[in-house]
């Protein structure tokens, strides 16, 4: 089950299309970007995520979503009485 909606289906649910921006720090010496998140707007898909799954009959669950959201939508899991449990993936060797 695909519980975030596209950047082209979050307006039906009060989302904004764009969660969040970024850009070069020095594009002329660096490959490093920042990136920045709307927390509202993330903070709606959250919320979204969590009615989603609510709305499912299910004894086990694997949630796969960004290291920015691995903490937060563990204890937003946690206080509606679903046990969580974040791992963190980060591929260093990729990049």
């Amino acid at each position: 089950m695909d519980i975030d909606p596209s950047r082209e289906e979050r307006e039906k649910y009060g989302i904004a299309k764009e969660t969040g921006e970024g850009n070069p720090i020095d594009p002329f010496n660096s490959s490093d970007v920042y990136y920045c998140l709307f927390l509202n707007e993330q903070m709606k898909r959250e919320e979204l995520w969590l009615r989603r799954i609510q709305q499912q009959d299910f004894a086990t669950g694997l949630v796969i979503i960004g290291l920015a959201h691995n903490l937060s939508f563990a204890f937003r899991l946690g206080s509606a009485g679903i046990a969580a449990e974040p791992f963190n993936y980060i591929p260093y060797g990729k990049l």
